[in-house]
């Protein structure tokens, strides 16, 4: 008898349906755990996070997770993310 084993992922969602994503408007002094809270599993959220000098940077679930991991739940983003 031959075993296999299957590499799961924890943080990555299974495929979901074509839907609209849902954007959230974001500012520098949220702290990562506000973003962690507001994602759903069946549901797609891009953060557009508006910096100080105006400038928008579009932020996936993905990126917000891996800075989750990289840094810690109460970083604030204005502390990772520079103009």
């Amino acid at each position: 008898m031959c075993a296999t084993y299957e590499k799961i992922n924890a943080l990555t969602k299974q495929q979901k349906s074509f839907t609209k994503p849902i954007f959230y408007v974001v500012y520098g002094d949220e702290i990562i755990k506000d973003l962690i809270d507001k994602i759903e599993s069946s549901k797609t959220y891009v953060f557009c996070l508006v910096l100080e000098n105006g400038k928008i940077v579009n932020l996936s679930e993905k990126f917000v997770v891996n800075l989750s991991i990289n840094f810690g739940l109460e970083t604030k983003l204005c502390e990772i993310i520079k103009k």
